[in-house]
C-alpha cells in the first residue's frame, strides 16, 4: 500500500512530444481529367460535417491529403486498400446531372480508382 500521496497534475512535468500537424499537408483537389498516384498513408473516415473520408497520401515523397467522396470510397473498399498500397485516382473531364431526393438537381464528376 503507497504511503505518498499522489502528487497533483501541476505537479507533474509536462511531456513534450513532435506535433502531428496536417494543416502544414497541403489538400489535393483534382481539377476535370486530371489523376493523381500516391501512397496511401492513412485513411480517415467520419471527417467533418458530412461525415466524409480524408485519404492521408504520400506522393512522389511528399505528404498530401485528399478528401474522398462515396465514389471513391466505393471504389477503394472494392479493392480492399490499405495504408503502404499506392492507388491512382481520376476525376473525370465531362459532368454529370443527377436529381437529389428532395427533387434538386445537381452537377457532379465521376471518379475512376
Amino acid at each position: 500500500m503507497a504511503t505518498e500521496e499522489a502528487p497533483s497534475f501541476d505537479d507533474l512535468d509536462p511531456v513534450e512530444s513532435p506535433e502531428a500537424n496536417d494543416d502544414d499537408e497541403p489538400v489535393i483537389k483534382l481539377d476535370a481529367g486530371e489523376a493523381i498516384v500516391a501512397e496511401v498513408r492513412h485513411v480517415e473516415p467520419n471527417v467533418g460535417k458530412f461525415d466524409n473520408t480524408v485519404l492521408h497520401l504520400t506522393q512522389e515523397g511528399d505528404p498530401c491529403r485528399m478528401w474522398s467522396n462515396a465514389t471513391i470510397d466505393r471504389q477503394l473498399d472494392a479493392a480492399d486498400v490499405c495504408p503502404g498500397e499506392t492507388i491512382g485516382i481520376k476525376k473525370s473531364e465531362e459532368q454529370y446531372t443527377y436529381e437529389t431526393d428532395d427533387g434538386e438537381e445537381r452537377e457532379a464528376f465521376d471518379y475512376e480508382v
